[in-house]
């Protein structure tokens, strides 16, 4: 399979995906600009007893094929990120490995779940465009989210993965059934 996506070629699906993910009170979720969110994300306030990452770690300087970047942002301030790794696989369904290189919300904001909204959002755009990608390709609705990375144990970023990790496996169970449903014959009717 050769599919790449490319946030900014998807410009309505990434509009439909965030009109529908749940954000904490006063929370807006966008794609990055790149060309002034990467300084604001630098500054980003951090603990340096707790955080193990700099707050713009793992994201791309660019606008590249296969790379999700959002921001999440309280009354036009930058509070938040996720980076991420897109790759479809699969010849016979359409499965997406989403490598997660980095989340990050600035300290005062932790606690409010926001890093469940960023990564609600990155999985809610990779299942539509795994989605969109297999109609394209004539294939059915079933296929994998396969979400990993590298996290410390126990930390916060662990228990963002998790949560993404347990969406996915809701939406496979939704995209089986759906085809289960697909595959059932239909009657003869006289």
């Amino acid at each position: 399979m050769h599919a790449k996506f490319v946030l900014y070629a998807e410009n309505q699906l990434l509009e439909d995906v965030l009109s529908e993910v749940v954000l904490p009170e006063g929370i807006t979720i966008r794609a990055v600009d790149f060309g002034t969110d990467l300084k604001r994300i630098s500054r980003l306030v951090q603990d340096r007893d707790l955080d193990t990452m700099i707050p713009a770690y793992g994201m791309s300087p660019a606008d590249v094929p296969g790379e999700i970047c959002l921001v999440a942002e309280r009354d036009g301030d930058l509070v938040g990120q996720i980076s991420c790794t897109v790759e479809a696989l699969g010849s016979v369904q359409t499965n997406i490995d989403l490598w997660v290189t980095g989340v990050f919300v600035t300290g005062p904001e932790r606690g409010h779940g926001i890093s469940g909204a960023l990564g609600a959002a990155a999985v809610a755009l990779c299942e539509c465009w795994r989605r969109q990608t297999a109609a394209g390709l004539g294939r059915g609705p079933m296929g994998v989210i396969s979400v990993s990375a590298d996290t410390l144990p126990g930390s916060k970023g662990e228990a963002v993965i998790e949560r993404m990790v347990l969406r996915c496996e809701a939406l496979e169970e939704q995209a089986t059934e759906e085809a289960d449903l697909r595959a059932v014959p239909k009657p003869d009717c006289f």
